[in-house]
């Protein structure tokens, strides 16, 4: 799968726009302000439908419009073009694959998958849970469509449940209704969260070395929400009876106060926590090979079936650390935009080394 082409129509700053992508290394240069973050936004919403920057669509259109539209032309082989139109008009937002309507993620992601690095997933690191598990259940839904499906009907669950712990009145069945299908569900999404930590962690680690030095080790450590796990027991009723005080505690907050929505995980850097102990340098280097984890991941399972889109991230890191990672990142037979802010000479020329075309805005 290879991007040849971006077509923008307001979106942005841009009223439209043309790119041609010409080959599997695509550098973006530009002064604040041209665009470069917007059409790594725009490649990006493609293929999660929400933006890395906002969770108001409507903000992406320019200035005076009430919508856009990204149009990308994909080569997804030797012989193949399709068209990935994404627009956003009146509220309501339109998928369409070669003019036909896209309903689920499992024809988008048949097409089209993207991994993002932005300087925001420094958060990875240092911010807080909710970002951890948005990044652990993006990542398994490309990998499996059939997540999303799952982590629906958990949230369908859970509004429930936080519903009846409102306006409680007495229903204890429904209310150990909604508890057993809860702990069911968190079971699941914590299985596969653990899972993809695991193999995470083996990749990250089997790429850190030319980066980080064999000495260095990363490790990923899912947390379960406390005070109220769910590990020990068998079903959702021998959790409630685990746990006696449970009703009244929700009853007075008026919420559920366990499940996979509160869980989190750690990243540590040498047995030590990485948002306390690591420099902000590995910090930027630890998100680097988790995303090149995920590229790898995705490549190992369907050859060249992901672009990999990195914003203004490499330019502050040392010229040694960035070469090398410019070693791992080539082979990965994955589509590559980088954008910088100027003109990098040291980024240019390393890049040239992997014939990749240059597009200034």
């Amino acid at each position: 799968m290879r991007i040849l082409s971006v077509d923008l129509k307001h979106f942005r700053c841009f009223s439209s726009l043309h790119i041609d992508f010409n080959s599997s290394v695509v550098l973006l240069t530009g002064s604040n302000g041209a665009g470069k973050t917007s059409v790594l936004e725009a490649l990006h919403y493609a293929c999660y439908l929400k933006s890395f920057k906002t969770s108001v669509p409507k903000e992406m259109a320019q200035l005076g419009s009430t919508g856009f539209n990204a149009t990308i032309t994909i080569a997804s082989d030797a012989v193949s073009l399709d068209m990935l139109s994404v627009s956003f008009a009146h509220n309501r937002r339109t998928v369409k694959i070669n003019q036909k309507t896209v309903s689920s993620f499992k024809e988008l992601y048949g097409l089209y998958k993207a991994i993002t690095m932005t300087e925001e997933d420094l958060m990875l690191v240092k911010g807080s849970p909710n970002l951890r598990r948005t990044f652990l259940d993006q990542f398994l839904t490309l990998l499996d469509p059939a997540y999303a499906l799952i982590l629906r009907k958990y949230k369908q669950v859970l509004d429930n449940r936080n519903a009846l712990l409102a306006h409680y009145k007495g229903d204890h069945e429904s209310y150990l209704l909604w508890t057993e299908q809860l702990w069911h569900l968190s079971r699941i999404l914590q299985n596969k969260r653990i899972e993809l930590l695991h193999t995470l962690e083996t990749q990250a680690l089997s790429l850190s070395g030319p980066v980080l030095g064999a000495e260095y080790s990363i490790k990923l450590v899912y947390e379960y929400a406390r005070p109220y796990t769910i590990t020990t027991q068998k079903s959702g009723a021998d959790f409630v009876f685990y746990y006696p005080a449970l009703l009244e505690r929700e009853l007075y907050q008026k919420r559920t106060l366990f499940g996979a929505h509160l869980d989190d995980f750690t990243i540590e850097f040498q047995q030590k926590s990485s948002r306390i102990y690591a420099s902000r340098g590995q910090q930027k280097l630890i998100v680097f090979l988790l995303k090149l984890a995920q590229v790898t991941m995705l490549n190992q399972r369907a050859h060249n079936s992901v672009v990999f889109l990195i914003d203004d991230f490499m330019t502050d890191l040392d010229t040694t650390k960035a070469a090398a990672l410019l070693e791992l990142l080539i082979p990965l037979a994955a589509q590559t935009v980088i954008t910088s802010p100027v003109r990098h000479s040291f980024l240019e020329q390393e890049l040239s080394k992997y014939n990749a075309t240059h597009n200034e805005l």
